[in-house]
């Protein structure tokens, strides 16, 4: 239920009520509004629940959809000549809106009353335009509009990520709202964002949202590894997919310190431009920010970093002999730590060593921002605790940084970025930040990605959502939510009564919407530890000298792992290689360190990139009977199809058998996922549940889907009881303000999170 201020619940709930709709478009400069009250003389807004289950028996889950009609009746009240559909008219070239664009524009409509205090309302529809129809002989026009599904509609490719970085679901939709909002411009203005944490253009951006792979990289870096490590007393260190926990907005890496440490791992090399020997990049300055909490825990033996970004010292090419560290030290102080050995190994003998400390991250339980910048040139450090700059300097060492950047965590860790450059402004500290997008934690973890195939963003949304009843939506205001179910129910929004709010009411209970016997359709996925080749090239591929050539293969089979760059090793070795030769027909051919292949992924694709380095023309071939190029790695093994089944024999026994399949989904991934959506459903659907259609209301613009309201028609159908809202339809004309609500009777098993559905409760 959308909150609102005394005086306005007051007005709603008078006898004596003055509606009061407002319609605003921004036509005529993108991120303006244009106020279009004036005109309007009928509002009608749908907002609508819709599942993958048949509709007999959908629940309060599934995708909504929302949508506006604006019937505009009057153009210039002066002059009649000058009515709504000239005024309107794509075709009238001295029209008000001549030459303006009106489609795919935001639109905006309020609802409210007039209050003692003045005009009051709250947000009913956010979207965009998608039509403006005219209508010359009634002198009128309509325009239509959808909700911010719009910013949805662009093609996505679920990224692969690698075996031991982590996959729960919420990375998934976390990434695909996050993809939205970087596309969210019209004519070069943004407008609008789908945020759930601070965000901003950095070069690298880890959110830690059930994975440790990145939501986006950026030259000059190019994330080769992301891992879960841990420590294990008789082999060492040991990668292990990480574990998260809830973060300061969506989720975060648990990691700790201690003898028995667990860390989060980011591997960050620097890419190697031109025909620059391998390790010989240089880089001056650099920036991180990450969100951590303080646990307890001696600091990890051989590291002088809780947390930080790692990047190696030049010495000569390809064997670095420093390296500097940025984050939080040891003793918890934010630093910048610098060591370098001219002539040996870091920490021998001849070791230089440059600290430079910033504040203390509080023992307090909490959450803190903490971010450092080196200027390496110029022997300036920044830091940033929770808004609180300072800056410190050291003696410019005359080496810089090159090659390889590292984070790794020994404390929960969040929002990680890193920017290539030296950030004074702080970009990603947004104290008074407001969420634009609400994540609910998925219950999915995952095995993988079995399907890559690119879908239009919203389509993979409901994909995972259907597959554990949880509900993704675009509310009233435009912002993202993402609702999964927990142990709790709705907050009470309000009572309805036959005396006080109903207009009509039917209800309708039958047989149809009894499922006892639900079968829950899967596929079980699991990780094959052998290395296998992927794809296999015998085509040859010509290189001029110094040329680069790109390709786009399909993988054999959909991969968790692939091996991403060639190795010097023999034709028949199952490995990432591929043979070179100077011949056209394959001849004297080799495995060459001269020209280098290097594979980005995703689960059923790969592209290849293959440069050739050499003054020469160089041949990707071989007379040898052996693939030209290879590229191996580890692939998901998907079961056979098989059923998860739930029953509830009382109800069997009274209504017989009323069975339900449900298809499977490639998220659900294990027999004991699909057994828990199956329980889930059965005890939802056992029992045969009114369900109110058409229920005609005394408007109440506070009422939002899925809110929980008690019905009560004692003289009527005698009716008292909870009900969950599935559609809500909005009409303010000259007639008033009304609205047709559907509902769901609130069965006791049905939980959702109180946190995304609503906290503001009203009574009688």
């Amino acid at each position: 239920m959308i909150p609102t201020t005394p005086d306005l619940a007051d007005a709603i709930d008078s006898p004596e009520r003055q509606p009061y709709v407002t319609v605003s478009a921004d036509w005529t400069v993108p991120g303006t509004s244009d106020d279009l009250t004036g005109h309007i003389g009928a509002v009608t807004i749908e907002r609508t629940l819709a599942g993958e289950l048949p509709d007999e028996v959908s629940l309060v889950e599934g995708s909504a959809a929302a949508s506006l009609s604006v019937e505009l009746v009057t153009g210039d009240p002066f002059d009649a000549t000058r009515h709504a559909a000239w005024w309107f008219s794509p075709t009238a070239p001295h029209a008000p809106l001549a030459g303006m664009t009106r489609l795919a524009r935001n639109v905006t409509a309020d609802v409210g009353m007039l209050t003692d205090a003045g005009p009051q309302a709250v947000r009913r529809f956010t979207g965009t335009t998608r039509a403006l129809t005219v209508d010359s002989a009634a002198r009128t026009a309509r325009l239509d509009a959808l909700d911010y599904r719009e910013y949805f509609r662009q093609a996505t490719t679920p990224l692969a990520v690698d075996e031991n970085s982590g996959l729960n679901a919420t990375w998934l939709v976390g990434r695909t709202c996050w993809q939205a909002s970087r596309m969210a411009y019209r004519s070069g203005q943004r407008v609008a964002r789908f945020d759930a944490a601070p965000t901003n253009y950095s070069d690298a951006y880890v959110p830690m949202w059930g994975s440790a792979t990145a939501f986006f990289v950026n030259s000059p870096f190019a994330i080769a590894e992301a891992s879960g490590l841990r420590a294990d007393p008789t082999v060492g260190q040991v990668a292990q997919p990480p574990t998260f926990v809830p973060g300061p907005f969506v989720l975060a890496a648990d990691a700790r310190p201690g003898t028995d440490w667990r860390a989060v791992n980011v591997f960050m090399p620097f890419i190697e431009y031109g025909t620059d020997p391998a390790g010989t990049n240089k880089q001056d300055y650099m920036t991180v920010t990450v969100r951590v909490r303080r646990v307890a825990g001696v600091a990890v033996s051989g590291y002088n970093m809780r947390a930080g970004l790692t990047m190696q010292i030049d010495g000569v090419p390809n064997a670095p002999r420093g390296d500097i560290a940025l984050g939080v030290a040891d003793d918890h102080r934010l630093a910048v730590r610098y060591r370098y050995n001219p002539s040996g190994p870091i920490g021998g003998a001849g070791t230089v060593y440059v600290d430079t400390f910033g504040p203390t991250v509080p023992d307090d339980g909490a959450w803190h921002y903490v971010g450092v910048s080196v200027h390496l040139i110029a022997g300036r450090a920044g830091f940033n605790l929770d808004g609180a700059t300072s800056t410190g300097t050291f003696t410019p060492p005359g080496r810089r940084m090159n090659l390889s950047a590292q984070f790794r965590s020994y404390m929960p860790c969040a929002e990680l970025m890193v920017w290539n450059s030296e950030q004074t402004g702080w970009p990603s500290w947004q104290p008074t930040f407001i969420p634009t997008a609400y994540l609910g934690a998925s219950a999915l973890d995952l095995v993988g990605i079995p399907d890559g195939t690119p879908r239009e963003a919203w389509a993979l949304l409901k994909e995972i959502a259907a597959a554990e009843q949880a509900t993704v939506l675009l509310d009233e205001g435009g912002v993202f939510r993402y609702r999964t179910r927990t142990a709790a129910v709705p907050v009470e929004a309000r009572t309805l009564t036959a005396e006080q709010s109903l207009l009509s009411l039917t209800t309708r209970e039958d047989i149809d919407r009894v499922r006892n016997v639900v079968n829950v359709r899967h596929r079980p996925a699991a990780r094959s530890t052998v290395r296998q080749s992927l794809y296999e090239s015998r085509e040859p591929v010509k290189l001029d000298p110094l040329a680069t050539v790109t390709l786009w293969v399909p993988l054999a089979a959909p991969a968790y792992s692939v091996d991403q760059q060639s190795y010097g090793v023999s034709g028949t070795t199952i490995a990432t290689r591929l043979t070179v030769s100077t011949a056209a027909d394959g001849s004297s051919w080799s495995v060459s360190s001269d020209v280098y292949l290097t594979v980005d992924w995703e689960p059923t694709r790969a592209r290849l990139t293959i440069r050739n380095t050499t003054g020469g023309t160089r041949y990707v071939a071989n007379n040898g009977n052996v693939p030209t190029i290879m590229i191996a790695g580890r692939a998901l093994a998907l079961g056979p199809e098989i059923s998860a089944t739930a029953t509830a024999d009382a109800s069997r026994y009274v209504y017989g058998d009323q069975p339900l399949t449900v298809p499977a989904s490639p998220w659900v991934q294990s027999t004991a996922v699909a057994q828990r959506l199956a329980d889930l459903l059965v005890a939802d659907l056992a029992e045969p549940r009114a369900h109110i259609t058409g229920l005609d209301i005394i408007g109440d613009p506070r009422l939002q889907l899925g809110d929980r309201v008690r019905i009560r028609d004692r003289d009527g159908l005698d009716l008292d009881g909870w009900y969950l809202i599935t559609a809500i339809t909005d009409r303010i004309g000259t007639s008033g303000y009304t609205q047709t609500i559907s509902a769901r009777h609130d069965a006791s098993a049905l939980a959702w999170d109180v946190g995304a559905w609503d906290t503001y409760a009203w009574g009688d």
